[in-house]
Formats: C-alpha cells, sequence, structure tokens
C-alpha cells in the first residue's frame, strides 16, 4: 500500500462526499444527529478537576496518582451521605464544613500535598477559599512559582486527549466506580489497576468516551466560568511569535500616525475584551481594523500602489467597511457569529478539497487550514455554508448601512477578489496566546512586517476605525491623517 492510500485510509475526519447538502449547507454527519450536545473538556470541566491535575503533574507521574487512589479511599471509608458525589472542586465544596475541614486536614497532613494545592489559593473565586486558608497560605515572595506550577498543569491539560487529561477523567471515573455509582463492564480490570496493567490503546480512549458521556446532562458550574474569568485578569497573554532578530526599518511612510494608531488599537482589544471565550463580535470588529491597517500598509509600496495587487487590496478594503458597517447597524449576536461560523466553514472547506488531491500545492499549509477549521468546535461539528454568510450580497447590504457609495466607489471597478472572511482575519491578525490559563484564546500579533499607504485607502479606514469606536467607545485611538 502506498504512503497516499495509507494516510486517506488513516483520515481522522469526514470527507466532503460524507456531508449532507441541505440547499446551500453542507451537513457534517455529526451535526445531523438529532438532541446532539457538543461538550468541551477544555471549557467545561478542567477547572473542575485541575486539584487533580495538580496532584498528578506536579509529582511522578505514578506517585500523583497513588494519592489519587488514597483520596478515594478515604472518602470510601466514609458513610455514603458524608462522601462528595464526585471528585469535582465543586461537589467537595458541597460538603459541609466540618467534612471539607477534615478532607483537607488528610489531605495535608497525612499526604502532604501543600505545595500541590497551594495554587488554587491564587484564585478568589476558589469555592470556600477561607477554609483552604485555614491550612495552607502563599507566601508573597513566592507567587511566581505558584503561577509557574499553575501554568504548567493547566496547559498539560488543555487537550482532552493528553495524558495528564486522560489521568484526572480516569479519576472521575475511579471513584465512582469504587463507590458503585459506576460499571465499567469488561473495562473495570484495568480501569482500577490504571495505569500499570492496562492496554492504553484500549483503555484510554474508553476513559474519554465514559467521561465525555457522564457529562452530557450536566451544566458547566459557577467556579467554572469564574475560574476562566479571573484567569484571564490575573496572568498575562503571552505572543508566541518572539522577534529572534531586530526588525528592519519602516520605509518612509505617507501616513504620519499609522503605527500609533495600530498600537492604540492593539490596546483597546485588551482594554475592551471581558473573557477569553469565543466573542464573535468583538474579535472581529478589532480584526478588521487591524486586517485593513496591514492592506493599507502594503498599498504604499511601489508599484504595487498603482497596479493590479493594489486595486484588489483597495477592493478589500472597501469590503471589509462595508461589512462590518452593516454588522454593526445590525449588531446582532447571532449575525456576528455567522459571519464566524461561516470564515471556519471556508477553512474546512479548501482542507478537505486539498487533503483530497493527488498533488497538492505548495502556496498553503494544510496544517494552517486544519488548524483554523478545527479552532472553534471539532470540525466534525461544523456545516459548510455554500452560500453567503448573510443569504444577501455586498450591494444589498451597502444599501441596507447606507454605504451604497463606498460599494459604487470602491468595488465595481476594481478587478479580482480578497474576501474578508474570518479564517483570513485571523490567520493575518491574530495569534495563539501562549498563556495555558487563557484557554489559548486569539490576541493581536506584534510579530508582522509593516507597510504604509495611499489616499484613497486612508479615507475608508479612517470609516473603519469611526465604526469600532462607535462599538466600543473609546478617546485614546485618533484618525489617520496624511501628509
Amino acid at each position: 500500500m502506498g504512503r497516499k492510500s495509507r494516510e486517506k485510509k488513516e483520515r481522522k475526519h469526514t470527507t466532503i462526499a460524507q456531508h449532507k447538502r441541505k440547499g446551500k449547507t453542507l451537513s457534517s454527519p455529526f451535526s445531523q444527529l438529532e438532541n446532539m450536545k457538543k461538550l468541551s473538556w477544555k471549557d467545561d470541566r478542567l477547572p473542575s478537576f485541575l486539584w487533580i491535575g495538580l496532584i498528578i503533574n506536579l509529582n511522578d507521574r505514578l506517585t500523583g496518582i497513588n494519592n489519587i487512589h488514597k483520596i478515594c479511599k478515604y472518602f470510601y471509608d466514609k458513610p455514603e451521605e458524608l462522601r462528595p458525589e464526585e471528585l469535582a472542586i465543586e461537589s467537595i465544596s458541597n460538603m459541609s464544613d466540618k467534612q471539607i475541614d477534615e478532607f483537607y486536614d488528610f489531605l495535608f497532613n497525612e499526604l502532604f500535598l501543600t505545595e500541590e494545592i497551594k495554587p488554587l489559593l491564587l484564585f478568589e473565586s476558589f469555592p470556600k477559599k477561607h477554609l483552604l486558608e485555614k491550612f495552607i497560605s502563599i507566601d508573597s515572595d513566592n507567587i511566581k512559582n505558584e503561577f509557574y506550577k499553575l501554568y504548567s498543569s493547566v496547559a498539560n491539560m488543555l487537550d482532552q486527549q493528553s495524558q495528564l487529561a486522560t489521568d484526572c477523567r480516569w479519576a472521575r471515573i475511579f471513584y465512582l466506580m469504587a463507590n458503585g455509582k459506576l460499571q465499567m463492564g469488561q473495562f473495570a480490570e484495568e480501569i482500577f489497576y490504571y495505569p500499570q496493567k492496562s492496554d492504553m490503546k484500549m483503555v484510554r480512549p474508553a476513559i474519554r468516551s465514559c467521561e465525555n458521556a457522564m457529562s452530557v446532562m450536566s451544566e458547566p458550574s459557577h467556579w467554572v466560568q469564574q475560574f476562566w474569568d479571573e484567569a484571564l485578569n490575573i496572568s498575562p497573554c503571552w505572543d508566541l511569535n518572539v522577534v529572534t532578530e531586530e526588525e528592519p526599518k519602516l520605509a518612509a511612510l505617507i501616513v504620519q500616525n499609522i503605527d500609533e494608531i495600530e498600537i492604540a488599537i492593539r490596546e483597546h482589544f485588551y482594554t475592551s475584551r471581558s473573557t477569553s471565550a469565543i466573542d464573535a463580535k468583538h474579535e472581529a470588529s478589532f480584526a478588521f481594523a487591524l486586517y485593513c491597517i496591514d492592506i493599507l500598509k502594503e498599498l504604499t509600496y511601489s508599484p504595487i500602489q498603482n497596479g493590479i495587487t493594489g486595486r484588489l487590496g483597495l477592493r478589500t478594503i472597501a469590503e471589509c467597511y462595508i461589512t462590518l458597517a452593516y454588522l454593526a447597524k445590525k449588531n446582532d449576536e447571532d449575525l456576528w457569529l455567522s459571519y464566524r461560523v461561516y470564515g471556519s466553514g471556508q477553512a474546512k472547506l479548501a482542507f478537505l478539497k486539498i487533503d483530497e488531491l493527488a498533488a497538492q500545492p505548495q502556496f498553503v499549509s494544510l496544517e494552517t487550514l486544519e488548524m483554523l477549521a478545527n479552532e472553534d468546535q471539532w470540525q466534525e461539528y461544523s456545516d459548510i455554508n455554500l452560500g453567503h454568510w448573510e443569504n444577501s450580497n455586498l450591494r444589498k447590504m451597502s444599501e441596507f448601512a447606507d454605504v451604497k457609495d463606498i460599494y459604487n466607489s470602491y468595488y465595481d471597478w476594481t478587478s479580482g477578489f480578497a474576501h474578508g472572511q474570518w479564517s483570513s482575519l485571523r490567520n493575518s491578525e491574530f495569534t495563539v496566546c501562549g498563556n495555558p490559563l487563557h484557554r489559548l484564546h486569539r490576541i493581536p500579533s506584534k510579530n508582522k512586517e509593516l507597510t504604509t499607504v495611499t489616499s484613497d485607502a486612508v479615507d475608508l479606514c479612517n470609516k473603519i476605525i469611526n465604526t469600532l469606536i462607535s462599538l466600543y467607545p473609546t478617546e485614546k485611538i485618533a484618525l489617520l491623517k496624511t501628509g
């Protein structure tokens, strides 16, 4: 069997042919299942079992797992009514204060797990934190070390298929199985002796599948949302695109303050954000502005500003402005998300088409397309919209947004295409934050080659900046000036 044949046989994604067409939408097989609930280990459950991840990650793995065995036995020896429902932080916090005190006494004075649990004190929202503070505390001179322990553990838990995440999910199952609340059938013995006597190729997928199934009927707890919100606020974003060499100096600019404006927009992105979860309106609004400023810089290079490529860039800025003006006037959260989902679907469509080619083009990376298609959710859940994301067209949108003059001036007479789809904006303007406490969310990328502008593009960009300010008010962003 040839390499290509093996690769196609080992695909872990559905093909275009496996999608079902409904009008202008290609529905994925998973989205066709009725009452299918999307589950996220990272977003919905990781914080609940972080304490287990800390215990395992900050020790030799087998030592950490052995401690989980001891914890399960501790609760097993208690009367059923005094046991937590499961090993989630929320369940333990639901115990009486007296029972929590006794458990913490066991945790710190018998298992000696003080250093492993300390990072949880970084969170003011930790359930019944005052009881935990009776036993342990953080030295103000050692806070950085507690963050390092937290970063390491969360980073190793983010991927729901990682070893540490699987260990935590095993602990959840093992506790319920040991207390007679869960039957694992043929996997019971392997769960009990995990990981020393288990066939990892069989038991790891069984653990993840079972733990997922257990979560179908539950909703994310208040602590989970508080954890991610607080994690965003108490730790900085990390730009992984490190500049290793001194950046070259810019060519002379005809826009006096373009760099200051870009910095101000990027800073306003951080001050106006409210969550590390998907925020379609916030991210798209800022991506439009940053994306068009980058095009503006490229347009000022000669002879580009006078050539076909310059017209394409100007057309793209015009389309971005019309699209943003339309979204801003409608100002419907579902519509902002529809724009984003459409862009992700286009990345998926391109990935699937190119993946099926025997001779693949060199200008695009399959890895990049697959990453963009899977970023917001697993692509197997994603449908592909073969029509327009708003079932409209740019001309009608410009009429609705009262910017038909922009359409008439800049769209019809330019040639080619340069669509401002979400995935292209995301790929051009954002990087993944390297801070694991931020859930791999998007942040504006700093490591970009900067360029300059033309007068028509400046006029359009100023209209975009004005629209952005109307959505997220600030007095710190000025308008572009030519001279």
